[in-house]
């Protein structure tokens, strides 16, 4: 694997996780309460939060899969190496 993939991967992951944390500190930030329009707010950031976490999935899980394959093709290739 190049440095630049390498680099690429982390700052991806990196910006999954940074988004992750803010969204669960903004909703530690909101309390309850007893305004049916703040209530409202709270659940839609709760919605869009999950939102944000369901879309990013498939691009990690894209990224390890890369990532997955091609430390397994490099490994395949050197043990039929080594037998012929």
């Amino acid at each position: 694997m190049h440095a630049e993939e390498h680099i690429m991967i982390f700052t991806v992951k990196k910006r999954i996780t940074a988004l992750s944390v803010i969204f669960i500190f903004l909703l530690s930030c909101q309390g309850n309460t007893s305004n049916s329009t703040d209530d409202v707010d709270y659940q839609i950031m709760v919605q869009r939060a999950t939102q944000t976490a369901i879309w990013a999935m498939p691009g990690v899980a894209l990224v390890d899969f890369v990532k997955a394959t091609k430390r397994d093709l490099a490994s395949e290739a050197t043990s039929r190496e080594e037998f012929e």
